[in-house]
């Protein structure tokens, strides 16, 4: 995945709110977001940070909308706005810095990269996403307000100009409904805009939160406040715990990897068993000698051998830092923050798919992941692979190839960007591995 070069935050918590919302279309559900909700200091001055995770599945694709938009507290303004789009495998990235009457947009993911700035009409109002109404429904409270709005996703970078639309709000007052079991006197608000569906919002009493959103058309679109619990549905496991861990607590272990025959890295671990958060922690140094890059990197794992946090360093010849990044996984997904160089992205991506992780040259996160493989010829395995230096999941295909006298199984791993073999043996070793010519053999230290 390529990288934007991503605004700089002045961190300055002084609260921070998830909401959880379900998403329906014509009675079936179609997905979920997450919508995040924080205080901090933006080049300096205070600012509202609103950040959402939207996954849609449509029509056999799946949609996954990474957004983040930061409002201006002393002008209640629109400053930036960060947007990633991914439809199945492909992502789509965005930047947009707004000024008075001009907006910078920015896309590395774009070919050629784009970087312009285009003149904005003074006056107009940015709308983002939903989230970014809220403040002018107060406006609206006691009568109908029309405005000029922009919104980024429809402006055209080859445009010499960006173009406005005349939304109008009009408030119906107040209704009671009934979420989760609770009523709620809700205000609520109409928007219209030209060529659009028309828009129902319910809000909570106060204004400051969304509770339901209607989108009118032939098969309505029901967005509506839920719990985590039901939004994150637990996937089934695709590589459910079959057989205990191999790797003792308290050993060290070795992979040496070479081409051709000629050494060209060692990667070393330790793996403790921490009794009292029943987590596995494996902690790795890596060099490889080609290239005189190191790195070190921790991995914790429940006791179900599912990700739990990882955090990896690395460093050139010269023994300065190139790559850091840090994993933490929640239900709801993946914490990631990824800096190589200057470029530094922090995420949180949904993992509502049968998912395993594993890392490049991090040949014991693959170790982990073949310990828990069916010993059979028959059992082919559709995973996703979360990958912390892309970002985003990747489609993979593990099958069995053949069993070895002495019962070693040979396995197979497909994705769109390698393929590669490992040999497990009857305890659940990893014990070699081989992507094209580079191969990496398993040795156990006293």
């Amino acid at each position: 995945m390529k990288i934007l070069i991503f605004i700089s935050l002045a961190l300055s918590f002084v609260f921070a709110e998830d909401l959880y919302y379900s998403v329906s279309i014509g009675n079936k559900d179609a997905g979920y977001i997450h919508a995040r909700f924080t205080e901090l200091d933006y080049k300096n001055k205070p600012a509202r940070i609103i950040e959402s995770w939207s996954v849609f599945n449509l029509q056999g694709n799946k949609y996954i909308i990474d957004e983040k938009t930061i409002i201006s507290k002393s002008k209640n303004k629109v400053a930036a706005y960060l947007l990633e789009y991914q439809r199945n495998l492909a992502t789509e990235q965005q930047q947009y810095l707004f000024s008075e009457n001009s907006v910078n947009i920015l896309s590395s993911s774009a070919k050629p990269p784009i970087n312009i700035e285009l003149p904005l009409n003074r006056g107009v109002t940015v709308v983002t996403n939903y989230f970014s109404l809220i403040p002018l429904f107060a406006k609206c409270e006691q009568f109908p307000l029309s405005f000029f709005v922009v919104e980024p996703q429809g402006i055209n970078p080859n445009a010499l100009s960006v173009p406005s639309t005349k939304m109008t709000i009009v408030p119906l007052g107040t209704r009671n409904i009934k979420i989760l079991g609770k009523r709620h006197k809700t205000q609520v608000f109409q928007m219209v805009k030209e060529n659009a569906s028309k828009l129902t919002f319910w809000l909570s009493n106060d204004k400051k939160k969304i509770l339901r959103v209607k989108q009118h058309q032939l098969n309505s679109t029901i967005i509506e406040l839920n719990t985590e619990d039901v939004v994150y549905k637990k996937p089934s496991d695709a590589l459910p715990k079959i057989r205990p861990f191999p790797f003792k607590s308290g050993q060290m272990y070795r992979y040496v990897t070479t081409v051709a025959g000629e050494k060209t890295g060692i990667i070393e671990f330790f793996v403790h068993f921490n009794e009292q958060k029943k987590l596995h922690e494996v902690t790795a140094i890596g060099n490889l000698v080609a290239s005189g890059v190191s790195f070190t990197s921790k991995t914790q794992y429940n006791e179900n051998l599912k990700p739990v946090h990882y955090q990896l360093q690395q460093k050139d010849v010269e023994g300065k830092s190139t790559i850091q990044a840090n994993c933490n996984f929640k239900k709801s997904g993946v914490k990631a923050h990824f800096q190589k160089g200057t470029h530094i992205i922090d995420r949180l991506i949904p993992l509502d798919v049968e998912y395993v992780f594993l890392d490049n040259n991090s040949y014991h996160h693959f170790a982990t992941f073949a310990s828990q493989l069916p010993f059979s010829l028959t059992n082919e395995i559709n995973v996703y692979i979360f990958h912390p230096r892309r970002l985003q999941l990747t489609k993979a295909l593990f099958s069995p190839l053949k069993k070895l006298k002495g019962g070693t199984y040979v396995y197979q791993l497909k994705t769109p960007f390698y393929e590669l073999k490992m040999w497990v043996d009857k305890e659940g070793y990893m014990v070699k591995y081989q992507q094209g010519n580079l191969v990496a053999h398993l040795q156990k230290k006293k």
